[in-house]
């Protein structure tokens, strides 16, 4: 073998080595490549589902109290009478009052003393004149009159108007209707001729 060619081979098999070892390095390059963006997807889900173990809870809630209201109220007009020798009238239709109150909810109905009382009774007045007409306003079905206070006796009688015990119960959810009589009281004196009016303050407590 010729010197020659000797060195022709050996260059043809330095040119093969180099293009070998090119083959491999892009090869290893290429799986260097895929490993790395395996990684960074892994650690991308990762976070995400990190995020996802750091979620709170939203804490609602409401409070409902118990109460009362007023479904109806209803005054009354007792009519026409002579103003000379008017008996005294009993038991007459005096309205009404309807409330709504909490089950199990303890309450009272009040009743002031209206804009003229004296001593017992409670007054209607002729516009703004001294003309007045006594009255009692009374619970209807147990014909007892109604105030704003609890009941204090003296001498077999209550002694004043604020003393009057109110209307008591307790609420079921449902209506409570409660109707309301009056007494009359024409022959205290004579009276001129007009309209004579009252106004009665009602509350309701619980």
């Amino acid at each position: 073998m010729s010197l020659v060619f000797k060195k022709r081979l050996l260059f043809f098999l330095n040119i093969y080595k180099m293009k070998l070892i090119k083959k491999r390095l892009l090869a290893y390059w290429k799986k260097s490549v895929l490993f790395t963006a395996g990684l960074v997807f892994l650690a991308t889900a990762q976070n995400g589902f990190a995020g996802m173990l750091g979620a709170t809870t939203l804490s609602i809630s409401a409070t409902l109290v118990d109460a009362c209201v007023v479904e109806s109220i209803a005054g009354k007009n007792f009519g026409t009478y002579p103003s000379l020798g008017a008996g005294d009238v009993t038991d007459e239709p005096a309205g009404s009052i309807s409330i709504r109150c909490s089950s199990g909810l303890s309450y009272r109905i009040l009743f002031n003393s209206g804009q003229n009382p004296i001593s017992v009774f409670r007054q209607m007045r002729r516009g703004a004149s001294a003309d007045l007409i006594r009255y009692s306003l009374k619970r209807a079905d147990t014909n007892v009159i109604v105030g704003d206070k609890n009941p204090i006796s003296g001498y077999g009688y209550i002694v004043t108007m604020p003393f009057f015990v109110g209307i008591t119960g307790v609420g079921d959810d449902n209506p409570d209707d409660y109707s309301l009589s009056a007494d009359l009281f024409f022959s205290a004196s004579s009276h001129v001729g007009g309209t004579y009016t009252d106004s009665v303050s009602v509350t309701i407590h619980w």
